[in-house]
């Protein structure tokens, strides 16, 4: 037991040093781009307009079916704050000055600043960063990957209003140099078979930058810088139009979110169907399925997937807003390298309150309702995502070992508590300074 934590002790700061030297390099979260963004998004927070627009959607938001539950109305306030600094956070960035910035975020702090967090709808295991473009201008992308990369498939998309997703270059459609390095041009002309270049429809407001760690003891996000390559006058913005700006964000937020928080209360509870995403969500082609979960506090929902080959799946619990739960201090969610398969290499997981002792649990943090969602990606040709759920259901705590697969793993007390410490470890690389 020694030697293990001595070599967990070591892999974690061998990978916080690797972290910290690229970060000290302009590296990939934590940066002086982060701070300068962040703090002037902080600083919008308590503009009479801003706050006005942050009542209005919590009262919208009250209108929607989470905000019958308990669950729902407890999370409201918080959930509404994640989607406003969101906002912010968009409105202080300025497309004649690119930066790219680490986004749907837990709070970090940075420079001795407490950053608020600004999470909906995210996948614990991507690091979603962002820039504000302008379809007006050029830009070209400098990337590296690290010596510790996040999974091979990464993604650069054109977005409007924050949100929905016109034009995507994926890391197949992407060129590295031996040593990882790599650019992109993100302009109005079309890619048409051009590698390495991203088009930007003329109502482009943002790159959305995806990687995945899977691993979160090792794996890093690439090195991401983006410069401004033409020579179009642009007019530096004043605080009435940022502030103008973080308005407008967060009414395009609004009104985006109505079908997304509204649609697993259309399904049926405790019930999954995956689908194809669309282009409009991000990453087209590859799978997703979103639903609602209920449970008593005796009781566990027992879902089992399947991969259908897929390089990686995640399975992630949110708050009735689609809001992340505590992901780095509970097990809010576990991808498919952290869980274990069974032997016919399904994955059947426990979702309860209280600890059923099986590695597969997912920790529903005090919530008896909240929501589900899966994602499929690196399909093989003839993947067929509707096999991909194989069926879930709720039994009594006292039952669960009556329909748990043979042979599924379990741990003990101690072991839990050392998923735990490895889990804080892994995450604590993301918001290193």
């Amino acid at each position: 037991m020694k030697l293990k934590a001595i070599a967990i002790a070591t892999l974690t700061c061998v990978t916080l040093a690797a972290y910290t030297s690229s970060a000290a390099a302009g590296g990939p979260l934590l940066n002086d781009n982060q701070k300068e963004v962040d703090l002037r998004a902080l600083s919008l927070r308590h503009e009479p307009a801003v706050v006005a627009a942050r009542d209005a959607l919590e009262k919208h938001w009250k209108t929607f079916s989470p905000y019958t539950l308990k669950e729902g109305k407890a999370t409201l306030s918080t959930a509404v704050d994640d989607v406003v600094f969101l906002a912010l956070r968009s409105a202080a960035s300025d497309p004649a000055k690119p930066q790219v910035v680490w986004t749907v975020t837990p709070s970090f702090t940075i420079g001795g600043h407490r950053i608020p967090s600004s999470r909906n709808g995210d996948n614990p295991d991507r690091i979603y960063r962002f820039a504000a473009v302008d379809a007006k201008y050029k830009y070209v992308v400098h990337g590296k990957r690290n010596a510790t990369p996040s999974l091979p498939q990464f993604s650069f998309e054109a977005q409007k209003g924050g949100i929905w997703t016109t034009a995507v270059l994926s890391s197949e459609n992407i060129d590295l140099a031996p040593d990882g390095s790599f650019t992109v041009t993100a302009d109005s002309e079309k890619a048409e078979g051009k590698r390495n270049h991203l088009y930007l429809p003329p109502e482009t407001s943002n790159l959305l930058i995806r990687d995945t760690l899977a691993d979160w003891s090792s794996q890093l996000p690439n090195d991401l810088q983006i410069e401004r390559i033409d020579d179009t006058p642009s007019t530096p913005r004043d605080r009435a139009e940022i502030v103008k700006q973080a308005t407008k964000f967060i009414a395009k937020l609004d009104e985006a979110y109505v079908q997304f928080l509204e649609l697993p209360w259309k399904l049926p509870v405790n019930q999954l169907k995956p689908a194809l995403r669309p282009l409009a969500y991000g990453l087209p082609g590859s799978g997703a399925a979103i639903g609602r979960f209920s449970i008593k506090s005796n009781e566990a929902l027992v879902v089992t997937l399947d991969t259908v080959g897929a390089k990686y799946l995640g399975f992630v619990l949110g708050d009735p807003w689609q809001r992340s739960l505590n992901y780095w201090d509970h097990f809010a969610s576990l991808n498919n390298f952290q869980a274990k398969a069974n032997d016919d290499g399904t994955i059947t997981y426990v979702i309860s309150i209280k600890d059923p002792g099986v590695n597969n649990w997912l920790d529903t943090e005090g919530l008896h309702n909240g929501i589900i969602t899966l994602r499929w990606e690196g399909f093989p040709p003839g993947a067929d995502i509707s096999k991909g759920f194989r069926g879930a259901q709720v039994v009594k705590l006292s039952d669960l070992a009556s329909v748990l697969p043979a042979g599924t793993v379990t741990v003990t007390p101690a072991e839990r508590a050392q998923q735990l410490a490895d889990r804080k470890a892994g995450f604590a690389l993301r918001v290193a300074e």
